[in-house]
């Protein structure tokens, strides 16, 4: 039962599997954006028109780019923002201990 693996056979001019690595570009359009943040294509428009802290964006031509370093350090940036005891989580545990 399941799944048998497949018999591999191996002929003199065959070559091994060779899985390449995925190596983001330096600068990168919206989509290529939204696939590295696994998001969509209009929330990172969103995240570019953000008046606190907006996404690093350039327009060239008619395309807007995004550098990857400026990407990583907004990405980090954000990340840092939302630390657990502040926000939402600080407003629900002020609410779990207040008297009733």
């Amino acid at each position: 039962m399941g799944i048998e693996p497949a018999e591999i056979t191996e002929t003199p001019d065959s070559k091994p599997l060779r899985v390449e690595r995925l190596v983001w570009p330096a600068t990168m359009k919206i989509a290529t954006v939204a696939r590295y943040l696994d998001a969509s294509s209009s929330l990172v428009r969103k995240f570019m028109a953000d008046p606190v802290d907006p996404l690093p964006a350039y327009r060239l031509g008619s395309d807007y780019r995004i550098d990857r370093v400026d990407l990583d350090a907004w990405k980090a940036r954000r990340k840092a923002a939302v630390q657990p005891g502040t926000g939402v989580d600080a407003l629900i545990a002020e609410l779990r201990a207040a008297p009733r």
